[in-house]
């Protein structure tokens, strides 16, 4: 059994672990090795600059998930020599910019989510007042209030809780769209 100062320990090592690495410009690095073409690229795309495999897309995205936002990344790209680096480069940067364009449209989206949830919530309100004014129905009453609250809630979840993780998610798709590529190209890699 562990006791309590080895599992002290080891979470201060854990805390202090940085789960990436970084070169001597303080950028991190996410190194990538892939030995074939169809690691990088898509086995359906044709032509198109939207080709890049979406296994390494998800890759890019998990590696770069706990960088801290106040660190620049840098892709380290370890292919053959028969890949070109311009194709590699282009379709790692359409990938992140179409990711950036989405989560700058969902945040737009969420803002007007939270705003009509704001108005309904104010306008629900402001029928319980003439209600209260005019005739007083505690079960009506009861109802609205609940109303009221629930998008009052919404509202407030929408724009303060979910817009964090989507801003979070739009910067993160900006650092990668903007990341330094470098290609590295090796004759014997498996």
């Amino acid at each position: 059994m562990l006791s309590k100062q080895k599992l002290k320990s080891a979470k201060s090592n854990i805390t202090r672990e940085n789960e990436f690495i970084t070169d001597s410009e303080g950028n991190a690095i996410i190194s990538i090795k892939a030995a074939r073409e169809e690691q990088i690229f898509s086995e359906y795309s044709y032509d198109s600059d939207s080709k890049l495999n979406e296994n390494l897309a998800a890759y890019i995205l998990d590696s770069s998930k706990y960088l801290p936002l106040t660190q620049d990344i840098k892709l380290k790209v370890y292919t053959s020599k028969s890949i070109d680096a311009d194709e590699v480069t282009n379709a790692i940067r359409f990938r992140f910019r179409k990711e950036y364009v989405d989560a700058k449209n969902q945040i737009h989206r969420n803002s007007l989510f939270s705003l009509a949830m704001l108005i309904a919530a104010i306008l629900t309100l402001g029928f319980l007042f003439l209600m209260n004014a005019f005739f007083y129905n505690l079960y009506l009453w009861t109802i609205f209030e609940i109303v009221a609250w629930v998008f009052a809630w919404e509202a407030t979840d929408s724009f303060f809780l979910q817009r964090t993780g989507l801003r979070r998610h739009r910067l993160t798709m900006l650092k990668l769209y903007s990341a330094e590529i470098e290609i590295i190209k090796l004759e014997n890699l498996k």
